[in-house]
């Protein structure tokens, strides 16, 4: 594995323990602020948008593992 491919899969894996917080932390405030009702419509839906935003990082990061897997 070449110097450059090492970094950046460290990279990858880095960023990507950092999503995983961040998606859990956002679903969890998601969750509970729905099961409480405290939240004005346009914020529930601001909410939703960035967590969906959250996983799709995460998938694109999940991808982008699995070329490098392939490709070592």
């Amino acid at each position: 594995m070449a110097p450059k491919d090492k970094k950046e899969i460290e990279f990858i894996h880095d960023i990507s323990n950092q999503v995983v917080i961040a998606q859990g932390g956002a679903g969890f405030v998601l969750s509970r602020l729905q099961k409480k009702n405290k939240f004005e419509e346009d914020e529930l839906e601001s909410l939703k948008k960035i967590v969906d935003a959250i996983s799709q990082i995460s998938q694109l990061i999940h991808d982008q593992k699995s070329r490098f897997r392939a490709s070592s």
